[in-house]
């Protein structure tokens, strides 16, 4: 069984949230940890989302709509 994806562990970590909330890159990260003792450099909050930089074009497009970037380190869980 393989192990699993940093993504993965993203978006359980915020399946329990009410969409539309919103966070920074630092709660996202410490969240991540705390759930699954991810490395916290290896959360990158806009590898999930749709944002200008990267157009939402993913090879993982399944988790491109967790977060709607907001502003520089700040999103809302979709």
């Amino acid at each position: 069984m393989g192990s699993r994806t940093v993504l993965a562990e993203i978006k359980e970590c915020f399946e329990k949230f009410q969409i539309g909330k919103e966070f920074d890159t630092k709660d996202i990260k410490q969240m991540v940890n705390d759930a699954f003792g991810t490395n916290p450099n290896s959360v990158i909050p806009s590898d999930c989302c749709y944002n200008i930089t990267n157009n939402g074009i993913k090879n993982y497009r399944d988790y491109l709509h967790i977060f709607e970037q907001l502003a520089r380190g700040r999103y809302k869980y979709l």
